[in-house]
């Protein structure tokens, strides 16, 4: 699982163009997510920025190794897609597939 620390306004955080509610009024929060719960986006609007440093065809599937707001994630995408070091692509996620850390205890959050 991938975790990306981020601050929670209004409850609300931000990741770039997307604004997703969140279990906290404010404060700091992790986000959790799995690299194969996240799809590459047609765009970058609305989308969660992901800039990719590693492209690793693993066979049945390609492992992209980079950053999400300077924040180090993995992604599983299919085989067949393409994509090279050093692009700033999106990513789309089902919100209900997030999981919430408390960032102090590093326990869930109900959402």
């Amino acid at each position: 699982m991938n975790f990306v620390t981020l601050a929670a306004e209004g409850g609300v955080v931000r990741l770039g163009p997307l604004t997703l509610a969140c279990p906290i009024a404010a404060g700091s929060i992790e986000l959790g997510l799995r690299g194969e719960d996240a799809a590459l986006s047609p765009s970058l609007d609305g989308a969660i920025p992901f800039k990719v440093r590693v492209v690793e065809p693993m066979g049945s599937h390609i492992l992209l190794t980079g950053t999400i707001l300077d924040q180090p994630a993995r992604i599983v995408v299919p085989p067949t897609t393409r994509v090279e070091p050093g692009a700033r692509v999106g990513l789309s996620v089902d919100p209900r597939r997030l999981t919430w850390i408390d960032a102090h205890t590093g326990k869930a959050i109900r959402a």
